[in-house]
């Protein structure tokens, strides 16, 4: 049996009480220092985890190929998506209040947490993914967007600067008007969604349905364990560290950003012919302080 078949679908703890009677004494103390507090632990550096445990950062590397990581940032990650599946928004939240009313502290901190995503999303999303969804996005009939709850406020931005530089997009929910157009969905649309931890249901039936539907399928998630990867053709993996009970949107909107820009300049002068169109249409209307 390989290592991979061995440890099919199970969590970073299930490992630890696999393995744990071949583990040297360094190594289940490591492990038992991380069932206890996997909730912190998942954001700690490897010295700030050789620290705790006092041990070195090497016994951390070898008790994490044990459990079948490739290293330490592997490992990180499996217990910071185990975390996101059973800490509560509640439990979020007292991990901030550890800052105590320091409200400065608070904005470092988030402030360093979004460059931090940042800088792993970008090596994350992958050339060749982001270019794929560049071209199905400027090259489709008619774009469908999907989200819900606090998702539904990211896919109405990108729908709506989206418009600006192409026709035929649409911004969903179940709750919107335009949902029943989903129902009429067919060759050269192309439908896009975001979902993140806690994922919702009506994400993952919707982007299931268009797969189903045979339409390409785009979406911006965190991980290949996200429910929606299944149904996905192009995934967009964005880094959304949990730090707090509110998620890190900072990655979300600059892949959209990115997004934006690149298919406006792989349909220019479509693209720039039908922006002048609508800076028409806002002048008429005065929209905007000149």
């Amino acid at each position: 049996m390989t290592e991979e078949a061995r440890f099919a679908g199970m969590t970073p703890l299930e490992k630890i009480e696999l393995m744990r009677p071949s583990l040297t004494k360094k190594q289940a103390k490591i492990a038992d220092y991380l069932a206890q507090h996997f909730d912190t632990t998942s954001f700690s550096t490897l010295a700030e985890l050789s620290s705790a445990c006092g041990v070195s950062e090497t016994s951390i590397l070898r008790l994490a190929a044990s459990l079948g990581y490739s290293g330490y940032s592997d490992m990180q990650h499996a217990f910071r998506d185990f975390m996101r599946s059973k800490i509560s928004m509640s439990n979020r939240l007292d991990l901030v209040q550890g800052l105590g009313s320091d409200s400065y502290a608070i904005l470092q901190m988030i402030l360093q947490k979004g460059i931090e995503g940042l800088q792993r999303t970008m090596t994350g999303i992958g050339q060749a993914n982001f270019q794929s969804a560049v071209d199905l996005l400027a090259g489709a009939e008619r774009v469908f967007m999907f989200g819900s709850r606090s998702s539904f406020s990211l896919v109405q931005f990108f729908a709506l600067e989206l418009r600006w530089i192409r026709d035929n997009v649409f911004a969903l929910n179940t709750q919107s008007s335009d949902f029943d157009a989903l129902a009429g969905l067919r060759e050269g649309d192309v439908f896009f969604c975001i979902s993140m931890p806690r994922y919702l249901r009506s994400t993952t039936n919707a982007i299931s349905f268009a797969a189903k539907s045979g339409v390409p399928t785009i979406s911006i998630t965190d991980s290949l364990t996200s429910p929606l990867i299944p149904y996905t053709t192009v995934p967009l993996l964005v880094d959304n560290e949990i730090f707090s009970y509110c998620d890190n949107t900072v990655p979300i909107i600059a892949t959209i950003t990115a997004l934006l820009n690149a298919i406006g300049a792989a349909t220019y002068p479509r693209s720039h012919e039908t922006l002048a169109r609508n800076e028409k249409t806002w002048e008429h209307f005065d929209l905007y302080i000149k």
